[in-house]
């Protein structure tokens, strides 16, 4: 039975794992039989890192060997095929691969080919198995004759090519229910703008919950700080202070009681005690608008709405 590693016979799993060894390759991994060692090669074999294949991918891409330098030169020239170079699929790196038609191209015959062709089968069956396509050309033919490789790419790479482009342009052009493609575009901002402010909105509103104790915290100290107007029964001195504690007037030495009195400018009429309001019922700015909009119709401020609450 043959190994994948030197293709010659070997009749134990331990003779392929000294193979193994001898040509420097990763150690296979555990298998059952040696039909599975045989059949898949170094791909039983643990798998490169990443990086460093990406690493080698690059340095393979700014230093193409001759052949793939010629086949890139010629598939230019022709300029009607999109391609890259060392593209990453599925951990493997593919010399040409043309995204739009999902096929790959491969120069065989480098010294990076040479002595893979069990993994390379391997491989090829991996990629045909997501739906790709592989193609692949010896060297020689390349390098005797790259018109002739690139009109066999093109018979495969150009139906499918613009199949694809065909449906693109389709979907691009087709009407939906609403008429329009212009209809449709402006349908999916409306919903993204109205997504955006539901998410502000409920942003706003936690944020809300959040700082409510703080907020009722400052309500509280501000309507105790809250300051009302006082008159001198003695001396008929008007000051300004707050209820709490209950103010005294400091010119007269004796100090005289004081009465709390409306704020409204000009106004004085006196207020009882347990009153919370600044203001007196004539000079109440609410009562005011109350008033004018029962005897001359409804004010500009009554029409705002802020003070529609609880009539």
């Amino acid at each position: 039975m043959k190994c994948g590693h030197c293709k010659e016979d070997h009749q134990s799993v331990d003779e392929v794992r000294v193979c193994a060894e001898e040509h420097h390759q990763f150690p296979p991994s555990r298998a059952s039989t040696l039909t599975q060692i045989a059949n898949h090669g170094r791909a039983q074999s643990t798998p490169y890192d990443p990086e460093r294949k990406a690493a080698e991918a690059s340095v393979r891409r700014a230093n193409p060997t001759p052949p793939e330098k010629r086949l890139e030169e010629a598939l230019r020239a022709d300029g009607s095929m999109k391609f890259k170079r060392e593209e990453k699929i599925y951990g493997y790196f593919v010399d040409f691969f043309f995204p739009e038609a999902r096929t790959i191209v491969e120069v065989d015959g480098s010294t990076f080919h040479r002595g893979q062709t069990v993994r390379d089968g391997l491989r090829d069956d991996v990629l045909r198995a997501n739906w790709y396509q592989v193609m692949r050309f010896s060297a020689s033919e390349v390098i005797s004759a790259p018109e002739s490789v690139v009109a066999q790419i093109a018979a495969v790479v150009k139906p499918l090519q613009d199949q694809h482009r065909n449906r693109i342009g389709q979907a691009r052009n087709s009407l939906d229910i609403n008429g329009s493609r212009a209809a449709s575009v402006r349908r999916r901002e409306q919903e993204r703008k109205e997504r955006a402010l539901k998410r502000k909105k409920k942003e706003k509103e936690w944020h809300y919950e959040q700082n409510r104790p703080t907020r009722s915290a400052k309500i509280q100290q501000s309507r105790f700080e809250e300051k009302f107007k006082f008159r001198c029964t003695s001396c008929e001195r008007e000051f300004v202070t707050t209820r709490d504690p209950w103010p005294q007037c400091r010119k007269c030495p004796e100090l005289p009681p004081v009465e709390l009195i409306c704020s409204g400018r000009g106004c004085g009429k006196a207020l009882s005690e347990d009153i919370a309001y600044r203001f007196c019922y004539r000079c109440d700015p609410h009562c005011r608008e109350i008033r004018g909009s029962l005897h001359g119709g409804v004010s500009e401020f009554w029409k705002t709405g802020r003070h529609s609450k609880g009539i």
